[in-house]
């Protein structure tokens, strides 16, 4: 009995493919993929799967399967195929080689003829653009079946980041802030609640007073200038509107 296969790539975020790849066992393909991004492989096509996992896809979004049902024999000359095709429409695929790796050469392959007929068949298929175009419109080869959905939905489960990866992870968002008014509100929130140290100041009456919530916020609810009190603290000035100031913790 025959053995079939397919020719599925991954996508990214802007559903351009990224990666060409073959398998006789989807399922099998995946899981190993996934556990390559979990070992941190640092070949670049699971830094950039990495990054687009991260970026809150699953898998099964970014999983297209470009043709199946193909004989095994076959199966080396597609990849072959889509990868050459997809480099001559400009995109930039992370294989590190042509396709074909593992496979048998045509001169010994016992199924020569049939491959020479499907290659030629294969010049005569539509381009990668308009195949992108009909999966969107609903086209049956662009989409999963549900039994195919549900291997990826559960290759995905049991197949977690590290520890060290989540934390990066969540310091890259918190780093997220890139507009002023963020920024901004940020800071109010922010205020008074970390990085807090304690200074004695006197004021023009000479009374005394300790800081709770930060030198900032002490600044603002008394019209003072924090900078200012710093270069008081410094010994810079002698004085910031007759206050004068000393760190305690």
């Amino acid at each position: 009995m025959n053995k079939n296969g397919l020719i599925y790539v991954f996508v990214d975020n802007n559903e351009k493919p990224f990666y060409v790849g073959k398998t006789t066992d989807l399922q099998k393909r995946i899981k190993g993929h996934l556990l390559e991004c979990k070992k941190k492989n640092k070949l670049y096509k699971y830094n950039k799967l990495r990054k687009i996992l991260s970026s809150g896809k699953n898998i099964e979004e970014i999983t297209i399967i470009i043709e199946d049902n193909i004989d095994i024999e076959l199966l080396d000359d597609k990849e072959i195929h889509y990868i050459k095709k997809l480099r001559e429409e400009g995109y930039k695929l992370t294989n590190l080689t042509d396709g074909g790796d593992g496979g048998d050469t045509l001169s010994n392959n016992p199924k020569k003829e049939q491959i020479l007929e499907y290659r030629k068949k294969l010049r005569q298929t539509t381009n990668w653009n308009q195949k992108m175009s009909q999966s969107k419109k609903g086209v049956s080869w662009g989409k999963h079946s549900e039994k195919t959905k549900k291997k990826l939905s559960e290759n995905r489960k049991g197949v977690e980041f590290s520890d060290e990866h989540k934390n990066k992870l969540s310091i890259a968002r918190k780093q997220r802030i890139t507009t002023d008014e963020t920024k901004r509100k940020m800071s109010e929130t922010s205020k008074g609640r970390i990085n807090i140290k304690k200074y004695k100041l006197k004021d023009p009456n000479g009374v005394e007073h300790i800081t709770t919530n930060g030198l900032t916020k002490f600044c603002e609810e008394n019209n003072l200038t924090s900078a200012n009190l710093m270069k008081v603290l410094k010994g810079d000035r002698e004085h910031h509107k007759k206050w004068t100031i000393e760190r305690i913790d």
